[in-house]
């Protein structure tokens, strides 16, 4: 039996819930959006410096240097949770963090389709 997928079907449902969660889960939620953004920030912040430094021709090696460093610096997780430390309470789900990254990544490449003539 061959299961389908949702895009395979005529409509997709949805399903809208409510939730009430207590103070300890409100802070869990809130220490995840937390690290999401910080994460998804320091991709953006690290791909801004980087595309800066490609408009400029003067002291290559050093440019070349620092982009090395920023790559550095967003390349796994364990990279991000060496700089931010926080990220490492056992509050935060590592799926919130991969995704972030994910997500961000799906943006960059979608965003250069949109404006690949410059």
């Amino acid at each position: 039996m061959e299961h389908k997928k949702m895009v395979d079907y005529a409509y997709h449902y949805g399903l809208k819930v409510r939730i009430y969660p207590c103070q300890q889960q409100k802070e869990m939620i809130r220490r995840n959006a937390d690290a999401t953004r910080c994460v998804y920030n320091e991709h953006v912040a690290v791909n801004k410096e980087i595309a800066r430094f490609g408009k400029r021709n003067i002291y290559i090696h050093f440019i070349e240097e620092r982009i090395k460093a920023l790559r550095e610096r967003i390349r796994t997780v364990t990279a991000l949770k060496d700089r931010y430390p926080w990220l490492r309470h056992p509050d935060i789900d590592a799926q919130s963090i991969a995704n972030a990254r994910q997500n961000y990544q799906r943006a960059w490449k979608q965003f250069r389709a949109v404006h690949h003539a410059g």
